[in-house]
């Protein structure tokens, strides 16, 4: 992306609208500037104080590139940085969602093996999935949205988006979205990372940053394996990635490929009356995008595709019983164009996503079978494919200190079950003063269903063929405060669904419906504090953060049992602590307590008659003590410290004290 390099900043409203979506260098500062308004995560500014200019060393700082997902103005947006992820490390991106507020991990399988990401209630087939601002959505089942390519150590920084953004991404982004964002860096590079534990669990990976001329590009590689915590529990999993980069004065391009395979003993995933199941997944992905133009007026492309492999076996030892094989492919293609004025910045953009699912019991059955290719003998049965056209356009607006952002998606659909439908939104932002700020929002969504949802039969799960796509209207306020070293803020949320899908358990089987209505509220608090930049407190401890989210569900008159989307996380509260010691030492503490709504159908044994049991509350304690020498770092990390048994969904048991030991280089 070309920046905007500003030798003198002044404090006019057109220098505040050029720098949404763009990276801005500053060479002359004055700290009565407007920019102020928009800076990161417990930055601060003083726009009372008289003008004074500083001549400094050009820096660079990051307030809204075209890959982020919402300004941070506007809307509920987390970033969690570089430096956290790498302090995170081996953690998966499962692991890292998991101890932040409004998100909702359900683990099946451990270190990111499977994983459902929910947001504000919502089930994981309505949270929006993103690398680089690519839609990595997966349409057989959301199950599958967490198979990126890349260990999230290496990433640049990851984005929250809690509410609804259809007028921005569409369908997928029903409740909220996660962005995986990847840079390569401007100078030679290396980083290398190896852990190993308990259970024969192993795992590495390499990247390495080569800058040639106006090209900058990544590659990255990382495995990891166990025999598992108990029986049918054993994973192997391995990703290659590369991003790579050219910029000139007028045009920015991105290359992003990758690669990633898992296979997994899935004991009782899916059913606990069968727990010797076992899955083989793989994952492509490619992308191109493209950004051009000078000043105030930009144009951008993006093409990009996605192909992911399936094979379930219902008996790991007895595949010919029963088994499905899968193959899904995305394609994309979107063109833009924005432009940035005194009256605001404006965006339109034209996408079209095609989805097809090559399937031996998902879809229509297909005239003539398609080989699956990697497996000799058999073929796929059934196909499906669905077109979307989306038509986006967007203003953002200042007056004063008053923040408008409005915009509409409209879509249509081919060959699916969606009507045209118009999916409109207004965000709205007042800073009071530098430290206290406002927001609302309401936005309209939409999710089509799955083909999951659609067409699955299985031994105890039935597809409706005739679901309808669930809508909803999400209306959002909250409050932030900050200062030097600190943050708190506080939001709420009222989403008012219709149609909404889910799998309830009826004549002993899981069917999905459109239920008449589901409303879904809640709210968090969250509170930041980095002692360093107080000079009064303890400069021993680095970082503490503590939040607590609540949400609850208005259900149905009728008594379902419900697989998904009435078992939301009631309560959750977090802790994350980092205590530097003597001798380069450190010691991170996160602390995580959950409540979760709804019941599940229990088997004492595979074959005996489920009774429904509600979830149980539980506290998870995760430590790492490591030690620094210059560029190495060397860590023991130990996760559900305390042996707490606990259950994310269903009967799937989670393991207990896990210990690892590992380095990292750089």
């Amino acid at each position: 992306m070309e920046p905007i390099v500003f030798r003198r900043w002044s404090n006019k409203k057109y220098a505040v609208l050029a720098t949404f979506h763009k990276v801005i260098r500053i060479a002359t500062l004055s700290l009565a500037c407007s920019l102020v308004q928009l800076q990161p995560l417990l930055a601060q500014s003083d726009t009372a104080a008289p003008a004074i200019h500083y001549e400094l060393e050009e820096v660079e700082t990051v307030t809204q590139q075209e890959a982020d997902l919402y300004s941070p103005v506007l809307r509920q947006l987390l970033t969690i940085r570089q430096e956290k992820l790498e302090i995170s490390s081996p953690r998966s991106l499962p692991d890292l969602l998991d101890h932040y507020p409004g998100v909702d991990i359900r683990t099946r399988g451990v270190h990111g093996v499977q994983s459902d990401l929910s947001i504000q209630g919502g089930s994981f087939d309505q949270s929006l999935v993103l690398l680089n601002g690519i839609d990595m959505t997966n349409p057989q089942t959301g199950h599958f949205s967490l198979d990126l390519p890349l260990d999230p150590a290496i990433a640049n920084r990851l984005e929250i988006l809690k509410g609804p953004a259809s007028k921005k991404y569409g369908f997928a982004a029903y409740t909220g979205a996660v962005n995986v964002i990847t840079a390569p860096a401007d100078s030679l590079d290396v980083q290398v990372h190896a852990a190993y534990g308990q259970h024969n669990t192993y795992q590495s990976g390499a990247a390495i940053h080569l800058p040639a001329g106006v090209t900058r590009t990544m590659v990255a590689a990382s495995a990891s394996g166990s025999n598992g915590y108990m029986e049918n529990t054993d994973y192997s999993m391995a990703n290659v990635y590369l991003h790579s980069t050219a910029s000139t004065d007028w045009l920015k391009s991105d290359l992003i490929l990758g690669w990633n395979r898992k296979n997994f003993g899935a004991n009782a995933f899916y059913t606990p009356r069968f727990p010797d199941q076992y899955e083989a997944t793989r994952a492509l992905t490619g992308a191109l995008k493209m950004k051009g133009g000078k000043r105030a007026f930009k144009v951008s492309a993006q093409v990009h595709w996605n192909r992911h492999f399936d094979h379930f076996l219902l008996f790991r030892d007895n595949p010919a019983a029963y088994e499905n094989y899968h193959r899904t492919d995305v394609t994309g293609l979107a063109m833009g164009a924005s432009y940035s004025s005194s009256l605001g910045f404006t965006s339109l953009k034209l996408q079209h996503r095609n989805d097809r699912i090559l399937s031996t019991s998902l879809g229509d059955p297909l005239d003539r079978p398609v080989p699956v290719g990697y497996a000799e003998g058999k073929e796929y049965l059934r196909s499906k494919k669905r077109d979307h056209l989306y038509l986006s356009a967007d203003h953002l607006l200042q007056v004063g200190q008053l923040y408008l952002n409005a915009g509409v998606l409209v879509h249509a659909g081919i060959r699916d079950l969606s009507p045209p439908g118009l999916y409109p939104g207004l965000d709205v932002s007042y800073r009071f003063s530098d430290r206290i700020s406002m927001f609302a929002s309401t936005n309209r969504s939409m999710r089509l269903p799955t083909f999951t949802d659609l067409y699955y039969e299985g031994p105890q799960n039935r597809g409706n063929p005739d679901l309808r796509p669930e809508t909803a209207i999400t209306l959002e306020t909250g409050t932030r405060i900050s200062g030097r070293g600190y943050r708190a803020d506080a939001a709420i949320f009222f989403r008012k669904g219709n149609a909404s899908i889910d799998w309830i358990w009826t004549d002993s089987v899981w069917q999905t419906r459109n239920l008449t209505e589901l409303n879904t509220y809640g709210g968090e608090m969250n509170f930041w504090l980095l002692p360093g930049q107080i000079g009064a407190a303890p400069g021993w401890v680095k970082h503490f953060r503590i939040s607590y989210s609540y949400t609850e569900l208005n259900k149905p008159s009728d008594a379902y049992i419900s697989n998904y989307a009435l078992d939301n996380l009631r309560h959750k509260a977090t802790l994350d602590l980092r205590i530097l010691l003597p001798l380069h030492m450190y010691f991170d503490t996160r602390v995580l307590w959950q409540d979760r709504n709804g019941s599940f159908l229990y088997y004492e044994t595979p074959s005996s008659t489920p009774y429904e049991t509600a979830y149980d509350p539980y506290w998870l304690t995760d430590i790492t003590v490591g030690i620094t020498f210059g560029k190495i770092d060397l860590y023991i990390s130990a996760t559900n410290l305390l042996d707490v048994s606990y259950r994310d969904i269903g009967s799937v048991e989670m393991p207990g004290r896990w210990f690892m030991t590992g380095v990292r280089f750089r």
